[in-house]
C-alpha cells in the first residue's frame, strides 16, 4: 500500500493509513450486516455493493491488494 510516491512512509503515515481502511473496513461490515439482519432487496445489497467499491476507488488506490471485487486485467493491473 502507500500514496504511490517513490518514499517509503513514516510509521506514523503507517498507521494513520492502517486506521483508516479499518475504519472504512468497520462501516462496511456494519451497514452490510444492517442490510442482511434488515431483509433487504437483492437489487438495494448489489447497490450497496457497488457504494462499498466506490469507496475504496475513491480511497486513491490505498485499498489491499487482492481485495474482494478486484480482478486483473491484460495488463496485470488490478481493477473493478
Amino acid at each position: 500500500m502507500g500514496c504511490g510516491c517513490s518514499r517509503e512512509l513514516t510509521p506514523s503515515e503507517v498507521a494513520i493509513e492502517e486506521y483508516d481502511i479499518a475504519t472504512l473496513e468497520m462501516s462496511q461490515k456494519l451497514d452490510w450486516h444492517h442490510l442482511q439482519c434488515g431483509g433487504a432487496s437483492e437489487s438495494r445489497k448489489r447497490k450497496a455493493m457497488k457504494e462499498f467499491r466506490r469507496d475504496w476507488k475513491a480511497f486513491n488506490g490505498r485499498r489491499p491488494r487482492y481485495f474482494w471485487g478486484d480482478s486483473p486485467d491484460q495488463s496485470g493491473r488490478y481493477v473493478n
